[in-house]
């Protein structure tokens, strides 16, 4: 039986410098947030332009009987 082996020093390639890489996750996750603010501020500001404009139709009051919703 025959078996290979390989010296440790000659197994491993040369280390590499360590790169840090924490102020450039910090700046996604501050730029996640932001665009996760702007996307929900856009949501309300839709919804109140929106709220009222029923172009002469029914209101969802007027459609829906909804007398204990919070019960």
């Amino acid at each position: 039986m025959a078996t290979d082996t390989l010296a440790h020093s000659t197994a491993h390639a040369h280390e590499h410098a360590h790169h840090d890489t924490g102020p450039t996750k910090v700046f996604g996750f501050w730029i996640y947030l932001m665009s996760d603010c702007i996307l929900f501020c856009c949501l309300f500001a839709t919804y109140a332009v929106l709220v009222n404009g029923t172009a002469g139709g029914p209101a969802g009051k007027d459609i829906f009987e909804l007398p204990f919703v919070l019960v």
